[in-house]
C-alpha cells in the first residue's frame, strides 16, 4: 500500500520524447534547463532524466519520458 505523504522527490511525466533527443549530451542540457525552470518554485538539488541504452530496444527503458527532481525540502517540492 502506498502512502500519500509528501516527499523531496517529484516526478514530472511526459517531459521527453524519443525523437526530441538525438545525442546523449542533449540529456545534460535538458537537465540543466529543468533545474533552471524548477528554481522558480524552490531549491532543486538534482534532476535525472532516464536515458535509453546506446544499443538495444530504446522503448523498453524504464522511466523514459519522465523526469525526476530532488528538492532540498518538502515545502519546495510542494
Amino acid at each position: 500500500m502506498l502512502d500519500d505523504k509528501p516527499t523531496l522527490c517529484l516526478m514530472l511525466k511526459n517531459v521527453v520524447k524519443m525523437e526530441g533527443l538525438e545525442h546523449r549530451i542533449d540529456y545534460k542540457e535538458l537537465e540543466f534547463d529543468i533545474i533552471d525552470e524548477l528554481a522558480k518554485y524552490g531549491n532543486c538539488l538534482k534532476v535525472t532524466v532516464p536515458r535509453p541504452p546506446l544499443f538495444g530496444d530504446k522503448s523498453q527503458t524504464q522511466g523514459f519520458g519522465n523526469c525526476f527532481a530532488l528538492f532540498s525540502s518538502i515545502k519546495d517540492a510542494e
